[in-house]
């Protein structure tokens, strides 16, 4: 049987809890398929039955220039590592032991990886220390609690999310160029209260010259219009679904300059969308169950998706239905060793492990 990924990037995908999809997803799909997205009294699910060809001829072409020396830069790491294994299939398929590894990576490591070579070639004095995404939540953290630390009648739950969602928010200004003044106004307690640390956190940044990763755009740009830096290999731009005015600004300039980039959407989907009510989540769960089943038993290659909102909070309950519908027969043996058809695309916490566990509980 072919294993079926919960959540997983293409093939079949079956929608759970319609009602909570966001309009990332309704904007993804929708850019490929027509889907009714109307909502019942009832709990809904979205069922998608088509196919991913992963060796079409857009595909095919990439790989070529691939071989050529082209860059390959993604909008996720997931896209990126996909991405690599297609290619290393697409060797073997060419009957190949061995080839040069191309580059394909994810935009947020392309560019610090451009920068650091951008670094390492300055003949002025060394460039500011960049951060890395820890360090970076840990300066928020430590901003906010000083901050907190000075007005005692505010109250702050839970520090370490809240600085998470500091840092961000502050990215998405960078990226798409919202000056801070624009919220120095406000009225509101807690956008306020962001401001304040904002500027906090800039205030100790530039104090130890530092930089964070989303400065880079800018400053790649800058170095790219002073002659300083260019990419050494054409860029091949896939699985964006939207470009912010910082990355947006520096492969204009790229362009302009006489660079070579292309965007691409590598995949075609050719399929149908079906809308499906159901009660509530339980009975989501068990078609999206029963669907990969019938799917499985006619033969479907898959492979097959199943998306659902907060994974982490129904994992066990996934765990329980799948195995009853889809090992139906081996559930009734209680062999927990029997190899699943089914994959879950998220690890259980270290505290559900026997072993961890007994340590904590010491």
């Amino acid at each position: 049987m072919t294993p079926i990924p919960l959540l997983h990037d293409g093939g079949r995908l079956y929608l759970a809890e319609h009602r909570a999809i966001n309009s990332l997803f309704a904007d993804v799909l929708g850019s490929y398929l027509p889907l009714d997205l109307s909502r019942s009294k009832g709990g809904c699910a979205l069922a998608y039955d088509g196919c991913v060809d992963p060796m079409d001829s857009t595909m095919t072409k990439i790989y070529e220039q691939m071989d050529r020396g082209a860059s390959v830069i993604t909008g996720t790491q997931r896209l990126s590592r996909h991405l690599s294994d297609q290619y290393a299939a697409y060797k073997l398929r060419q009957g190949l032991n061995a080839w040069s590894t191309p580059t394909v990576a994810a935009w947020d490591e392309w560019i610090i990886t451009q920068w650091r070579q951008l670094e390492s070639g300055a003949r002025e004095s060394p460039n500011p220390a960049l951060l890395d995404e820890t360090q970076e939540l840990q300066l928020w953290e430590t901003v906010i609690a000083d901050a907190i630390g000075k007005q005692p009648d505010y109250m702050l739950l839970q520090s370490s999310a809240t600085a998470r969602a500091a840092q961000d928010t502050w990215r998405l200004m960078h990226d798409w160029h919202i000056p801070l003044s624009a919220i120095d106004q406000t009225l509101i307690e807690d956008t306020q209260a962001f401001h304040d640390w904002a500027v906090g956190f800039q205030r100790v940044k530039d104090h130890n010259g530092w930089l964070c990763a989303y400065e880079l755009n800018t400053l790649l740009l800058q170095a790219l219009k002073r002659g300083e830096w260019r990419p050494e290999h054409p860029l091949i731009l896939i699985g964006f679904d939207s470009w912010s005015p910082a990355r947006l600004d520096l492969i204009n300039e790229l362009e302009q300059a006489g660079f070579e980039v292309e965007k691409v959407a590598p995949y075609t989907i050719n399929g149908r969308a079906e809308v499906l009510s159901c009660v509530d989540r339980d009975q989501e769960f068990a078609s999206a169950a029963q669907w990969s089943r019938e799917l499985l038993a006619r033969g479907d290659t898959g492979p097959i998706g199943i998306i659902v909102d907060d994974l982490a909070q129904y994992r066990e309950q996934l765990d329980i239905v799948f195995d009853q519908v889809i090992h139906s027969a081996e559930s009734l043996s209680h062999d927990s060793d029997r190899a699943r058809s089914y994959h879950i695309s998220l690890g259980k916490p270290l505290s559900d492990y026997p072993i961890v566990a007994a340590a904590l509980n010491l």
